[in-house]
């Protein structure tokens, strides 16, 4: 991976980390989907899915 690569990478990382400690305020784990998770950050839902991808 290039490094501007990484780094748009640890953004959009950092990003959905953020998305989640938000939807953790008002719901469970349980209760939060990747379309929610999704819908909080820049990215549309095919690319949020593929950055969790990249780390699984």
């Amino acid at each position: 991976m290039s490094r501007g690569s990484q780094e748009l990478f640890n953004s959009r990382k950092e990003e959905i980390i953020s998305a989640c400690a938000e939807l953790y305020k008002i719901k469970s784990f349980k209760e939060i989907t990747i379309k929610e998770i999704a819908k909080f950050t820049s990215d549309k839902r095919r690319n949020f899915l593929g950055i969790v991808a990249k780390r699984i």
